[in-house]
């Protein structure tokens, strides 16, 4: 049907074969499972690039800044994202200047959160951004999305994140 209609409206179709790495084929299903498991370099060599999410910064509760950790907020387009927990992280479309990063991705259980989303505090950064188009590229899973008691315990769990991400990046 396709070549047909190609044939009709003047444009070529072409049949590309399956395509495999390590003799394994490369689908959407396996990209999620090696995402999952943490393997940023095997999940690179089968995107051909880093597995990263763009989007639009959004407005959500403040809870990060009245923590003392303002993140930016990235609405997913998925009901289930390919990752949950917590990552260091890289991110690109603030001027001309990369930046690192920790990233919670999922639903904040511990502030009643719903439906996932993608949270970026941003090192080094101070200013507004929102409705600015970032990339966020994923480089390291820090630990699984999970639940705590309280605000102050969530509070010295990001602050504990933020010290293992910077002490990542200053050796990786």
């Amino acid at each position: 049907m396709i070549k047909a209609s190609g044939e009709r409206h003047g444009y070529g179709v072409s049949h590309v074969g399956t395509l495999s790495f390590e003799d394994e084929r490369v689908s959407s299903t396996r990209v999620r499972e090696v995402l999952a498991a943490g393997d940023f370099a095997l999940a690179e060599r089968l995107l051909g690039h880093e597995y990263f999410i763009m989007g639009r910064v959004v407005y959500g509760r403040q809870l990060g800044r009245q923590l003392g950790v303002p993140t930016a907020n990235i609405k997913l387009q998925r009901y289930k994202a390919a990752l949950e927990g917590v990552y260091c992280v890289t991110v690109e479309g603030i001027g001309q200047t990369n930046y690192q990063g920790i990233a919670n991705i999922g639903v904040r259980p511990t502030v009643d959160g719903k439906e996932p989303l993608l949270e970026v505090h941003v090192f080094d950064f101070e200013g507004n951004l929102y409705n600015q188009l970032l990339t966020v590229t994923f480089k390291r899973k820090l630990r699984d999305e999970q639940t705590f008691g309280s605000i102050a315990m969530l509070k010295g769990q990001i602050e504990k994140d933020i010290q293992q991400a910077k002490l990542w990046f200053s050796t990786s």
